[in-house]
């Protein structure tokens, strides 16, 4: 099994990553490393809104800075974000064979802080 932490504070001390005005936020590269089925686990807090997407690359060491090297993909039932109020979302995705994938919070109003963690199980061999 593998673990990781989504979202976190600029100093990745493991703390809710706050947020409070016009930003694109980036969650932690999740998935790969032969984890073929996974989960994802967000919190936010406040009024915090905004726009939640999921990419995914198939890359070796793609560009964190950028979606040049990322392409869009359909969110997992189940798996949302930030509205306006706080609250949380769950999604299990199975059978996935990506390399990487990564969250994109696009801030639309409001304030708050935004938690996220994930976990993976390897393939049997």
């Amino acid at each position: 099994m593998i673990d990781g932490v989504l979202y976190q504070d600029a100093n990745e001390r493991g703390l809710p990553l706050t947020i409070s005005g016009a930003s694109t936020s980036y969650s932690k590269v999740f998935g790969g490393n032969d984890a073929v089925n996974w989960s994802t686990h967000l919190v936010w807090t406040g009024t915090l809104n905004g726009t939640l997407t999921l990419w995914a690359s198939n890359k070796p060491n793609p560009n964190l800075a950028t979606d040049a090297d990322w392409v869009s993909v359909t969110l997992p039932s189940g798996l949302s974000g930030p509205n306006g109020s706080a609250g949380s979302s769950f999604a299990d995705i199975g059978n996935s064979a990506g390399r990487a994938y990564r969250l994109k919070f696009v801030y639309s109003a409001g304030s708050g802080d935004l938690s996220g963690w994930w976990h993976g199980k390897k393939a049997s061999a």
